[in-house]
This record gives structure tokens, sequence and C-alpha cells, in this order.
């Protein structure tokens, strides 16, 4: 049996799409049908750099619309077609089961917090089999006041009493919902926010970086 290392942190919040898992096959496939069959024409590219923000506000984003009922219409689209086929393209990021696994077997407590949904939040966790990893998996619908990712992980520190805890993500809108938090925060690199242009602070460049800083990380 490995000897267990001492970390100083008790308590990890990990964002989901861009830092654990590769998401953009899927929900950019998605996208693209769901404009397609409503003959939405889109207003800019669909590319990763649009994955992170609520489904609604990408929505807005890639098709300029800003009709509620029309915007509620596609958001209903994408649920349907993303829930049924595009979260099977989900691939979790090279070496990162390794350092979840890692991290579980030294004791500390994982979290998601994400602004994917929960429904299929869960197929991608189960399809992973990563269920046994996490004390606790949030989505942007998990409570009925959380508005923001902010929000989302205040919701978290308070309802386990969080000391000890970082938040990880891929996207400046992470570091902000960590100050909102008021909890430390490490950008990883490999994601699909670009943290040499939106980020001046702490940067893990792979998965196995991330763990390094992780053990050395005090609060």
């Amino acid at each position: 049996m490995k000897k267990r290392k001492e970390y100083k942190i008790k308590n990890i919040i990990f964002d989901l799409d861009g830092t654990l898992i590769d998401s953009s096959y899927g929900v950019l496939a998605s996208l693209s049908q769901v404009c397609l069959e409503n003959n939405i024409n889109i207003e800019r590219p669909i590319s990763k750099t649009i994955i992170g923000p609520p489904l609604k506000e990408t929505l807005i984003n890639l098709t300029k619309i800003d009709d509620e009922m029309s915007i509620d219409l596609l958001v209903d689209c994408f649920k349907l077609e993303y829930d049924s086929n595009g979260y099977k393209d989900t691939v979790a990021f090279k070496g990162i089961e390794e350092i979840l696994s890692t991290l579980y077997d030294n004791g500390i407590n994982l979290y998601i917090a994400t602004n994917k949904r929960k429904n299929p939040t869960y197929k991608i966790i189960n399809m992973l089999t990563w269920a046994r990893f996490f004390k606790g998996i949030y989505s942007i619908d998990s409570f009925d006041c959380v508005k923001t990712k902010g929000d989302l992980l205040s919701c978290i520190v308070k309802k386990y009493n969080l000391k000890s805890c970082i938040y990880i993500g891929d996207h400046s809108d992470d570091f902000l919902a960590s100050k909102v938090a008021s909890l430390p925060y490490i950008m990883i690199g490999w994601g699909f926010g670009n943290f040499k242009t939106q980020f001046d602070g702490e940067v893990a460049l792979n998965p196995y970086d991330l763990l390094s800083r992780l053990e050395s990380q005090s609060l």
C-alpha cells in the first residue's frame, strides 16, 4: 500500500467542462444541429471558445437573438439533442483520472461545480465511472437560489462548511467566481479559456503540474 502524502489542502472544487473533461465535440455538434434544424443564422464561429458560460448565455452570444421565447425554444432543443446524443462524445483529458485517483486516495475531498446542467453532468460522470471520486457534484441548476458560478461555489462551501479549500478551473469566469466565494484559485492551461490573455495568476500547464502545485499548496 502506498504511503499517503500530507496535503495542506483538504477540499478541492473542480470545474468540469474544459478542466476535467473535453465535452467540446458533443456540445458544438449539438449547437450546430439545433441551429440547422431551426434555420438560425450563426453570428460567430462555433468553436471551443464559446464553451463555458451557461447554456442560455452561450446561445444568445452565438445567435444574437434577444427574443426570450425564441431563445428558450433553442435551449429546449439543445437540451433534447445533447442529453440524448451529444454528451456521449465527452472524453476525459489525458492524465485527469490518474490525478483524481491520487487525490482521492490521499484523503482529499473532491467536489464539482459546473455551469452544465444536472442531467448531462450525471450522465457524463456515470459514463466515465467517476462518481466514486466525488463527495459532491453540483450544477448550476442544483440549487433554486443559484444564478451564477460564484453563487454555486458559495453554496457548496456553506453546505459542507469547507475549510482549506481551493477552486480549479479553466476560464477567467471561474476566477471571478472564486472571488465571489472567497476561494483561492488555480487556472489550468489545457482547457477552453485563454489563460495567456485572460489571467495573470497561478497556472498549471498540465495535470501533473497541477498535482505538484497542490502538493506544495499552502492555504
